[in-house]
């Protein structure tokens, strides 16, 4: 049994995003008779299937929906992860086998191969951008349509936005409030217009500022703590769709 500061340090999930859960009926914990919050192996499962699905670019609702559904089991949850992790590990393989056959004709003094130098680039790139080949020509595909107006105009309400989530910060805002839950409705919406709505985009997009964190994600646009006090608000309106 953990409580709910135990279980988010061992997960490096927050507290608050536990809180969120459980308010909407996601991961309900038990109760100790003084009333603190435990989580049991049950429950703990449940959140692995939370999280591996959101890995895998689920939004709360299908998440329910699927923990919901009888016919999905943990194995089927297990395999799908397993399966985005070992695709991953897969394009980390091909780039090491080009990265390991470049050092060898360089240590050999051999001349480099145009080709091989280019494909080297491209897979360095793509796995540092962390997103495929496919994605990267879908976001070109919606910019071109944009043109330059329309990139500007979406830099522009990025930029409006994040200075309104500041405000909202520095006048001590509760992030529970309908005024951040509209903030966090606007942010998630300006996200489903860059991805498309494109799950794997999203998703590649999430894992980007999960590893590199949100100050270099961002280029410097927004900080941990904006991303920290906006999280429920964005969770929350998704789970109102």
């Amino acid at each position: 049994m953990l409580k709910v500061g135990a279980l988010a340090k061992r997960t490096r999930l927050t507290v608050r995003t536990l809180h969120h859960y459980e308010v909407i009926g996601l991961l309900v914990p038990g109760r100790t008779p003084s009333g603190h919050r435990v989580y049991d192996q049950a429950a703990v499962e449940r959140l692995h299937q939370i999280v591996a699905l959101r890995q895998l670019g689920f939004g709360l609702d299908a998440i329910r929906d699927s923990l919901n559904d009888p016919a999905l089991a943990l194995p089927d949850v297990l395999e799908r992860q397993l399966a985005h992790v070992r695709a991953e590990q897969t394009r980390a393989a091909q780039l090491a086998h080009r990265l390991e056959r470049l050092l060898v004709q360089v240590r050999q003094q051999q001349p480099l191969a145009l080709d091989d130098v280019l494909h080297t680039i491209e897979a360095t790139v793509m796995y540092e951008k962390y997103y495929t080949p496919e994605q990267l020509a879908d976001l070109k595909a919606r910019a071109d349509a944009l043109g330059p107006e329309g990139m500007q105009q979406a830099q522009q309400d990025w930029a409006d936005l994040i200075a309104e989530v500041q405000v909202a910060m520095d006048e001590g805002i509760d992030p529970s409030s309908e005024r951040a839950l509209a903030l966090g409705q606007r942010w998630n919406a300006l996200i489903e217009a860059f991805t498309g709505g494109n799950a794997g985009i999203r998703q590649s997009l999430a894992n980007m500022y999960q590893q590199e964190g949100t100050a270099s994600a961002s280029q410097g646009a927004v900080d941990p703590a904006m991303m920290q006090w906006l999280q429920p608000a964005m969770e929350a309106a998704s789970s109102d769709k």
